[in-house]
């Protein structure tokens, strides 16, 4: 590279680190068909340019491109798109975002993000031939039953096996109805499912249709797990139904309103919310319970947990305590138990310390620890730097547990939920 294309690319990295954190604004999945936006499509950009782009876009993500397992390849494909659209104003990097999206995107097998980058640029740029590049990047995942009937579907579109099994993946895993309804209309074997599709019309009423997804997630068996887990297609009806719900609101009055209401309220719960659509930092005890992560409790009494989590270099996770639960610590100093939730409380007792040769001493001192309100939730690498809550990076192993010393306490009790979030997919 030039000295110039160097001095460019070195000046301009900073500005585009800035841009690509931008948050972008939340907001609930949707799967009804809406009216694209016009945009003016951009041309490719020269090749000299595309080269100048790609060396911006691996400095900024040079701790990531670091990690070369699958599960790192795909964490950097999500974020990726999900930073993407904050490029339109620079096309040529808004290029090697998507099209690294789409190559560590089929480097992992997560067809969902190859998909999604593949439509970007069909949409933002010219010349771009979806099939092919659906033929493309979809080879290296082939081995995967959905992948695979959507290759065989490139070729053969009227194959009635593959047509109900991409057309099972694309409605209920990847969220793709336009797509999947007219193949899911052709599952001529599961009548009910077949009809509800039939249902769900572009020109049709909405609530009739989301009347009819909502009754089939209820009809289909639970998966195994804690409180009967719903099955990603359960989950997929659900998501499908609050969106035609939420669709025919405008046009509802009266006791067609209070129905859709109700069932707006009866389905909202049951869905996992994505970690990227909510704000972690702010967020009620309800999002917390939608978000789709393991529930981890933090004991009172117990100063370490260990969440067997090891966290290498340039790895980070998000520590995300429900934000209502609640710990007790009985202080000797207190007829009643101190209560917090997980950003704990400042709390000094005064200590009466003998065996100084002036006699007894009072010393007033902080129960809490390392800097600490008592009763935070912590969370350490390194047992002489613990944090409050909140995001953690590597390298070593993650523990967590209350800010306490146990100074000065008859007792403790309760415990405090908290769930572990991918840096990257909050």
């Amino acid at each position: 590279m030039a000295w110039n294309q160097l001095a460019r690319v070195i000046s301009s990295v900073v500005v585009l680190s800035l841009s690509l954190f931008v948050p972008l604004a939340a907001a609930e999945p949707t799967s009804v068909p809406v009216a694209p936006v016009a945009v003016a499509r951009s041309a490719p950009p020269s090749a000299d340019d595309e080269k100048e782009a790609l060396a911006r876009v691996q400095l900024v993500y040079a701790s990531r491109y670091a990690v070369k397992t699958p599960k790192g390849k795909a964490a950097l494909a999500r974020m990726i798109m999900r930073h993407a659209p904050a490029q339109r104003g620079t096309p040529a990097v808004e290029w090697v975002l998507l099209h690294e999206a789409l190559r560590l995107g089929g480097e992992s097998d997560e067809a969902e993000v190859v998909l999604l980058a593949i439509d970007r640029l069909a949409a933002m740029f010219s010349g771009v031939n979806v099939t092919e590049e659906r033929r493309k990047a979809l080879q290296h995942a082939r081995s995967k039953p959905a992948v695979a009937a959507l290759l065989t579907l490139l070729d053969m579109p009227d194959d009635a096996r593959a047509a109900m099994v991409a057309g099972r993946w694309l409605a209920f895993s990847a969220n793709r109805w336009d797509e999947a309804l007219p193949l899911l209309r052709r599952i001529a074997d599961e009548p009910a499912l077949q009809a509800a599709a039939a249902l769900d019309q572009p020109v049709a009423p909405p609530l009739p249709s989301a009347k009819a997804w909502a009754e089939l997630a209820a009809k289909r068996r639970p998966g195994a797990g804690p409180r009967s887990a719903a099955t990603p297609e359960q989950t997929g009806m659900r998501v499908r139904a609050l969106a035609l719900y939420r669709a025919a609101l405008p046009a509802l009055k009266g006791p067609d309103r209070q129905v859709a209401d109700a069932a707006i309220a009866d389905l909202e719960p049951q869905i996992p919310l994505a970690a990227c659509d909510v704000d972690l930092v702010n967020l009620t005890a309800a999002q917390w319970d939608r978000l789709p992560y393991p529930i981890i409790p933090l004991v009172a009494k117990l100063d370490t947990t260990d969440v067997n989590l090891p966290l290498a270099a340039g790895e980070a996770v998000r520590v995300v305590p429900r934000p209502t639960d609640t710990w007790s610590f009985q202080v000797a100093d207190s007829s009643k138990p101190l209560v917090t939730d997980w950003h704990g409380t400042e709390h000094i007792v005064n200590l009466i310390l003998s065996g100084n040769t002036n006699g007894p001493s009072r010393v007033a001192v902080d129960l809490g620890l390392q800097g600490h309100p008592y009763g935070a939730v912590l969370m350490w690498v390194d047992p002489n730097h613990k944090l409050v809550a909140g995001i953690i990076a590597g390298p070593g192993r993650l523990m967590l547990g209350p800010a306490s010393g146990h100074q000065s306490e008859n007792g403790t009790s309760g415990s405090i939920r908290i769930k572990l979030v991918p840096l990257e997919d909050g």
